[in-house]
């Protein structure tokens, strides 16, 4: 089995004094993710790990489209 792929990208600020942060994603990582189900917009949860600077990231919206879509028959 394959390890999983790793990508370290950087946190910006929002600029905008929200605190908010932004992840800007590589086409390569975006095109993989919209294949999984991923849309501009959704909601990420991010789950801080122990190794320091790493984190995991879901996508909730994601996971609930895959589980309400209609079955192809």
């Amino acid at each position: 089995m394959p390890s999983p792929k790793r990508w370290i990208i950087e946190l910006q600020d929002a600029a905008d004094a929200s605190g908010d942060g932004v992840l800007q994603l590589p086409d390569e990582l975006w095109n993989e993710l919209v294949a999984q189900g991923w849309e501009v917009g959704d909601v990420l949860e991010i789950d801080l790990i122990t190794e320091p600077g790493t984190a995991v990231i879901r996508n909730r919206y994601a996971q609930c489209r895959q589980i309400s879509a209609p079955v192809k028959s």
